[in-house]
């Protein structure tokens, strides 16, 4: 892929081989959210470099104790 290609396509097509539903993954790199218009230059990525695929969860409030 070069570096000013979308990720939405390596976004998708990642969920797709692994089954996975798009809208519930959050994928990050370096912490910071990764989107469908972004591309590796924009985030500043380079060969070798990762996204990281998370499940979109909600809550995270404190326990009642």
């Amino acid at each position: 892929m070069g570096p000013n290609s979308l990720l939405k396509h390596v976004l998708r097509n990642y969920c797709t081989r692994n089954s996975l539903l798009y809208e519930s993954k959050r994928f990050l790199d370096n912490g910071n959210r990764v989107r469908q218009n972004h591309t590796p230059a924009d985030l500043g990525m380079e060969d070798g470099d990762a996204i990281d695929a998370m499940s979109h969860m909600l809550g995270g409030g404190a326990a009642v104790t």
